[in-house]
């Protein structure tokens, strides 16, 4: 279990990490579980996002294992104030959800969990973090790179549907899509410019297909697909039309009536520009920020 430090601590703190604790409520940060399904619900929509929410079973199989909250007493009873999803891959700490419910917010709730992050991250010995950001939300911003995160690229969360993609989508010259083997993630990650050990990681999820594009020895493209979604993610292709051919090898794996998938395209301009020019719809635009994870605090004694 993870705890809120005291910012009374007399040893050496990272003075960004430690003026959090000074501002901060008292806070519990804990694993959630399967039971906490109710308090997910109540506190996703303050991500302003419009994916569907996961099921009960989802949430209990995917998410939790790899999510912390946050409880503080509120009206005489514990309360979820807020979470973090993330994974800790080879080498560094992705950040996917970070939610302080409104009541919460700037009391030091969301720099606890994003503690609690790099805790787990660095006894792992991972030393770098990435997350992303909506362009216009300041106030998390000022958050992250206090704690040394900077600007990267821009992350278009686009959707188009199914009949766009049969509409546009070509073989390409010299192109082949087939299978990603697992024993081909590693290189297919470092050919791409993936996170090391993201295609495992989606792998290990469950439910998803893999496809590879390849031109000759060359890897130009790969789609991790996710049918109960639907989506993509990971996601990457050397064009346009290569982007599409990896669509369509995917889409032989949805359901008969599923009308459209989700795409997240990391620095991915020309393809998110081909998606909406077939008729695509760009749902979410986002900023994806990396940094290294900050110097342990010296707990108290």
């Amino acid at each position: 279990m993870y705890h809120a430090r005291n910012p009374g601590d007399k040893g050496r703190v990272c003075a960004a990490i430690g003026a959090a604790y000074h501002a901060a409520v008292a806070a519990t940060i804990r694993a959630a579980g399967a039971g906490d399904y109710e308090a997910f619900c109540r506190l996703v929509p303050e991500l302003g996002v419009d994916d569907p929410t996961p099921s009960p079973e989802r949430f209990a199989a995917e998410m939790a294992p790899r999510m912390l909250l946050a409880e503080r007493d509120v009206s005489s009873r514990r309360e979820v104030v807020g979470y973090v999803l993330f994974d800790v891959l080879a080498g560094v700490a992705y950040v996917r959800h970070l939610v302080s419910a409104q009541a919460a917010r700037r009391t030091g709730v969301g720099r606890a969990l994003l503690w609690a992050v790099a805790e787990a991250a660095m006894a792992r010995g991972v030393t770098t973090w990435v997350l992303n950001v909506k362009p216009d939300n300041v106030a998390a911003i000022t958050l992250y790179e206090s704690l040394g995160f900077r600007r990267t690229f821009r992350v278009h969360a686009v959707r188009i549907d199914w009949a766009d993609v049969a509409r546009v989508a070509r073989d390409v010259a010299g192109v082949a899509v087939t299978v990603l083997a697992p024993e081909d993630d590693a290189g297919v990650e470092t050919a791409l410019g993936l996170l090391s050990g993201q295609l495992g990681s989606a792998r290990a999820l469950g439910g998803r297909t893999f496809h590879v594009a390849r031109r000759g020895d060359a890897v130009v493209g790969v789609s991790a697909f996710d049918p109960g979604f639907p989506g993509t993610y990971p996601f990457k292709a050397a064009s346009p039309e290569i982007a599409f051919a990896l669509l369509r090898a995917a889409r032989a794996h949805a359901p008969a009536d599923q009308t459209f998938v989700n795409m997240k395209l990391d620095d991915l301009e020309a393809v998110k520009d081909a998606v909406l020019a077939a008729g695509g719809t760009l749902r979410l635009e986002v900023q994806a920020l990396a940094g290294t994870l900050p110097q342990p605090m010296p707990r108290s004694s």
